[in-house]
């Protein structure tokens, strides 16, 4: 099931700890108006600054003197839970970069910095008329200055368009596209490099994103799953087995992608041990759709299973259409299929003569017995009627 859960991610739709905090230009500003903390607002992936840490490391009399310790630091925040001095991150998972000591700014990595707010990078910004097609599949999902889009290939689009389109598509416009320029790659830093399809480790990565990924990454990817936003059967079946195998990592293409960088996002973001605390997930599916669950507690929800059964057993249809579209999506030949277990099979709604199949019940099925009642024609004098064949456990 494709998540898309990185485009929910570098919205609005995940969050920290969610300390009460709401970082703004307010209260965290470089200058430090109005009593505001000196510094500049950011993700926190994005502000790897070690105050906090460092301050945990230390030694105290008592858990209340490193709560202490910790809460005088604005851009720190103690949690009890596990005595531990951590960044001060807000429900958006947003810090208060802090300034160096010489009231200079901390080295906010832009591409970091625009990708947490949803923002395309200005690298990758392409004149909309310039950039089209499956290059163009970022249009509507991160935000870009007016007139342009955020191009997954910008260097490819762009040698295309000024030789199609001189008149309309002019390198004299797109001078932020550094990396297309004389310059090349270079401009990503000197750990990049001789040739994209090689591993680098999470460091250089993060010298050239800004973002600490869990693992060695290589670039020049291009995946149809990202971008990705309810394309309908086929074309999702496509996009979901491009990136349940990794088949577009094969082909690797001589420029640093959008793909690339949400690529390492997701692996940043999945290395950020204090992410998650809000569990929310956003699912998206070809054939279920999009759905969220979740929510700003311990709580987790699980998807409905009734969703599932409902696709695959209400019509006619439906189990053929789950071996063919699950065999593309998932990998499932046809024998993989087996019969219906009893509890859903037979004639019913759901394959059996009862609401959910296996018997004659409610719920289908027959059967007595004086401990479970019926469940599946077995009555309980406790439970009620529940139908199928049920398990006691």
């Amino acid at each position: 099931m494709l998540l898309l859960a990185v485009l929910c991610l570098v919205g609005t739709c995940y969050g920290g700890q969610g300390t009460g905090v709401a970082w703004n230009k307010k209260n965290c500003n470089l200058e430090g108006w109005y009593g505001a903390v000196k510094g500049n607002v950011t993700d926190a992936i994005c502000a790897p600054y070690t105050q906090c840490d460092d301050l945990d490391k230390l030694s105290f009399r008592s858990y209340a003197d490193k709560a202490d310790a910790c809460n005088r630091v604005n851009v720190c925040m103690y949690d009890a839970s596990e005595n531990r001095c951590k960044n001060n991150r807000d429900h958006k998972n947003n810090v208060c970069a802090p300034a160096k000591p010489d009231g200079t700014p901390f080295n906010i990595n832009p591409i970091c910095h625009a990708i947490t707010k949803g923002v395309c990078p200005r690298r990758w910004q392409v004149k909309q008329s310039c950039c089209t097609g499956a290059n163009a599949k970022y249009h509507g999902i991160l935000l870009s200055q007016p007139g342009f889009v955020c191009c997954n290939k910008p260097c490819e689009a762009l040698q295309n368009s000024t030789r199609e389109q001189p008149g309309l598509c002019r390198w004299d416009d797109h001078k932020h596209n550094e990396q297309c320029g004389p310059s090349g790659k270079s401009v990503f830093g000197s750990s990049m490099p001789p040739k994209l399809d090689m591993p680098m480790p999470p460091e250089a990565v993060q010298g050239m994103f800004g973002m600490l990924p869990s693992k060695s990454m290589s670039y020049g990817i291009e995946s149809a799953g990202f971008g990705f936003m309810g394309m309908p059967g086929p074309m999702g079946a496509v996009a979901l087995e491009e990136m349940g195998v990794d088949r577009s990592k094969d082909k690797h293409i001589d420029e640093i992608t959008a793909d690339d960088v949400i690529d390492t996002l997701i692996s940043s973001l999945d290395n950020d041990k204090e992410m998650f605390d809000w569990n929310r997930e956003l699912t998206s599916d070809p054939w279920f759709g999009k759905d969220m669950y979740g929510g700003p507690s311990d709580m987790f929800k699980f998807i409905d299973p009734t969703l599932f059964l409902k696709q695959i057993y209400g019509s006619p249809f439906g189990l053929s259409q789950a071996r063919l579209n699950y065999g593309n999506l998932y990998g499932f030949s046809s024998k993989d299929f087996k019969n219906p277990k009893p509890s859903y099979g037979g004639q019913g709604m759901y394959g059996g003569m009862g609401n959910y199949g296996g018997g004659m019940g409610m719920y289908g099925g027959g059967r007595m017995d004086p401990y479970m009642g019926q469940h599946g024609g077995r009555m309980d004098p406790y439970m009620g009627q529940h139908g199928g064949r049920m398990d006691p456990y």
